[in-house]
């Protein structure tokens, strides 16, 4: 259903059937309606921009955050020295990990709440989800 949405999809080109699935999908947060055609929430590429869908992670990954990385890393390296004691020090990585479970729900929460991220409605829907598709009309 997310498919044929895409550019939008009629509902009355629907059977009863289909119409059902596409309510529960509705409802799911896959798809929304815009006056009499449904369309699609998954973010979309095309195939041949594949490459550009990872351009903002790519950007983070490549030190757009440096500096309050290694502001972090300090941080966290002072906790560690003052709270594991001198012959668990070789051990660090373990302590790193532990100390850093909740840095991702911290940030998701931080981001849910400046209103960047928007958390799925009773836990499910589009958000996370993307698909790569390809359109011969688009490739040649």
């Amino acid at each position: 259903m997310a498919l044929r949405a895409i550019d939008g999809l009629n509902i009355a080109s629907l059977t009863e059937n289909v119409k059902e699935y596409a309510a529960k999908a509705v409802q799911s947060g896959f798809l929304y309606r815009e006056g009499d055609r449904l369309y699609t929430k998954i973010l979309v590429c095309p195939m041949k921009e594949d490459d550009r869908l990872f351009e903002v992670s790519e950007r983070l990954r490549e030190g757009y955050f440096e500096e309050e990385a290694r502001e972090a890393a300090g941080k966290l390296a002072a906790l560690i020295k003052k709270t594991v004691p001198k012959h668990l020090l070789g051990e660090w990585e373990y302590a790193n990990a532990l100390a850093s479970m909740q840095s991702v729900n911290l940030v998701e929460n931080a981001l849910i709440e400046q209103g960047i991220l928007i958390p799925p409605k009773d836990g499910i829907g589009a958000e996370g989800c993307w698909m790569s598709v390809y359109k011969p009309e688009e490739n040649e």
